[in-house]
């Protein structure tokens, strides 16, 4: 069955962060840096490599900051970011979902702005429909979850269907990812509750389509994500990140030599303004010098053979700079692209034809 792929979304960025604030973290939560970008920015990219273009951004405690920091980035001018302010940001998530109501026609997808995820998770929720309800994207990987004590459970029934969902159930077979998509019911669910009891949490609309039997999982497979509400928890969804700059298509070599330099050259560049072109360049000098050293080679200076040897798998693995620093920070470019192929061409030509002639002295 053909299903219509959505392409806008809200981010709730309301909430105060007390948790990963403390007294040494003055940043508003949804700009604290992970993985090089601020959290509400990441949420932004990572769901855009799903389609997703249209964002509903729902501020709430130090919402001008924010929106300052973020509404004129020249790396968001291609998505429309819509700014809304829930001046009730200290009551329950659902409130601030309410708030992005008058801004939403259709299905829509939901996500929190603390949340690090696998761009599959979208993809996946991309190609399920709602029916009319909503679908939410959760994890059966329960030994991998950092912190379960934190985490939304969740009992899934037949037909991937929502039993029970909350913080406290003491069984369940799944976790909440925080991502979600959803048919407007879901917004009649929230303002229902909301009108009954002048309060409403995300969990009560989910809960509430639950008992209408319009409430679905779709199971995220092999993808990963990470809540970030603490220190801990923000180290956490950085090794995640970072282990998914490994490739599954990486040799021995490249994965157990190159990717291990390259992850930890990558680490002290990332909060930093390296571009992934400039590593390209970086590795293009250190290959003209392993062919420089290797050409030099003479019968009393054949110690310049393993010189150059090991400057070619530097180089090499300086290589791997610039597509890890481009994913992370989301930093494509066709142009780029073609100046690292050009750049791998030219350093192994080089290296090789320097080696050939060292070996004929």
């Amino acid at each position: 069955m053909h299903v219509n792929p959505v392409d806008q979304a809200i981010i709730l960025a309301a909430g105060m962060g007390t948790r990963i604030r403390g007294e040494t973290q003055p940043l508003p939560k949804p700009l604290v840096n992970v993985g090089g970008l601020p959290l509400l920015k990441r949420a932004v990219l990572t769901a855009k490599k799903a389609g997703i273009t249209r964002f509903v951004i729902v501020l709430g405690h130090d919402g001008d900051r924010v929106r300052g920091a973020l509404a004129d980035d020249p790396e968001l001018a291609g998505v429309e970011l819509v700014w809304v302010l829930n001046e009730r940001y200290q009551l329950a998530n659902g409130v601030s979902v309410l708030a992005a109501r008058p801004h939403i026609r259709g299905e829509f997808f939901l996500m929190m702005a603390d949340h690090v995820v696998d761009p599959a998770i979208y993809k996946a929720l991309q190609a399920t429909s709602p029916e009319g309800g909503l679908l939410l994207a959760v994890d059966r990987k329960l030994d991998t979850i950092y912190d379960m004590d934190d985490a939304t459970k969740v009992v899934t029934g037949p037909g991937e269907r929502i039993v029970k969902i909350g913080k406290m159930l003491p069984e369940f077979d799944a976790v909440d990812t925080g991502v979600f998509r959803c048919a407007p019911a879901l917004f009649d669910a929230l303002q229902a509750e909301l009108d009954a009891r002048g309060d409403t949490s995300l969990s009560d609309g989910v809960q509430a389509l639950v008992a209408k039997d319009k409430a679905r999982v779709v199971d995220v497979g092999a993808a990963w994500w990470q809540d970030v509400d603490t220190p801990g928890s923000k180290k956490h969804a950085e090794k995640l990140l970072f282990k998914s700059l490994t490739k599954a298509i990486d040799g021995p070599v490249s994965k157990h030599i190159n990717r291990k330099i390259s992850k930890s050259i990558t680490r002290l560049l990332v909060n930093t303004n390296v571009v992934p072109n400039h590593m390209t360049f970086v590795g293009l000098l250190v290959g003209l010098a392993a062919s420089i050293a290797t050409l030099m080679v003479t019968p009393s200076s054949l110690w310049l053979i393993p010189l150059g040897g090991v400057l070619f798998q530097l180089s090499s693995a300086i290589d791997g700079c610039d597509g890890e620093i481009a994913r992370l920070k989301f930093k494509h470019s066709d142009w780029g692209e073609w100046f690292d192929t050009v750049v791998d061409d030219v350093v192994n030509t080089l290296y090789f034809l320097s080696m050939g002639i060292a070996v004929t002295k």
